[in-house]
């Protein structure tokens, strides 16, 4: 009896200190250091004045877009898409935002500093590493860019929702497209081939797999008992590829295949 009332006790104390831990049954908002504060006033400041020539040194190059909008590479791009990166509801957004930094922003550790869900990342320095935001003027070029990269595959293949990634290895090129269920579709041609003709393989089905907190993530196919899988490696270190063609047989690797992934 004593012993069970000592693991009650027990029980009830690790309880509160894992609640503790975690914050669970608190509404207490974690406040933002006094110099991680500074570091996102300086940004809006400049954003505020539309200091451009100012702003176009706090970007991490190349600033990534949404797939197939091509990356922001230099200078020179951010210049003339500053207007499409911060439209005016973005902008309103992000200004307004200086009276409240612990309610919209927050600090994720190495990852930096998320305004929101993520619409905008800053590192510790001040800089840009990430917009997903979207204006108007981006989605519809997005649009239009889908519909122009239909027209350039094979006929078999333009029935896809989301164009992921084209990926090539020193043999063959690879194309990932999602479809209307969800699902991934890996198509294959020789490296020389183009993208109009026939693809050598097909594979529907594929699946998204996240690998740890990096970014790092895979798309899995399955055909006949052989599994193809298409690693992308967002961190690694110096001689990691930055993508990977992994074939099995019966979960038996067969061949490792480095390769490149094609910028837009």
């Amino acid at each position: 009896m004593k012993s069970t009332y000592l693991f009650i006790v027990l029980l009830m104390l690790v309880f509160n200190y894992s609640n503790a831990q975690n914050g669970s049954g608190s509404n207490t908002q974690v406040t933002l250091k006094k110099g991680e504060k500074k570091v996102i006033n300086d940004f809006l400041a400049n954003l505020r004045a539309t200091n451009i020539n100012k702003m176009q040194s706090m970007v991490v190059y190349p600033l990534k877009r949404q797939y197939p909008l091509p990356s922001v590479k230099n200078v020179k791009d951010f210049q003339r898409e500053f207007n499409n990166l911060f439209d005016k509801n973005f902008k309103r957004a992000l200004i307004s935002s200086s009276s409240n930094l612990d309610q919209d922003w927050k600090s994720v550790g190495y990852k930096g500093l998320m305004f929101k869900n993520g619409e905008l990342w800053l590192d510790s320095n001040g800089k840009i590493t990430s917009i997903s935001y979207q204006s108007s003027a981006e989605k519809s070029k997005r649009l239009r860019i889908i519909a122009l990269d239909k027209k350039t595959i094979h006929p078999t293949l333009r029935n896809f929702d989301e164009p992921i990634l084209v990926m090539k290895t020193a043999q063959q090129q690879i194309r990932i497209d999602q479809l209307a269920d969800g699902k991934y579709r890996y198509a294959a041609w020789p490296i020389t081939a183009k993208f109009t003709g026939k693809p050598t393989l097909v594979i529907n089905g594929g699946t998204y797999h996240p690998e740890g907190s990096g970014g790092n993530h895979k798309y899995k196919f399955e055909d006949k008992g052989s599994q193809h899988e298409c690693f992308i490696n967002v961190i690694g270190t110096s001689q990691t590829p930055e993508a990977e063609l992994v074939i099995s047989k019966n979960g038996t690797v067969q061949s490792t295949f480095p390769a490149q992934l094609v910028k837009p």
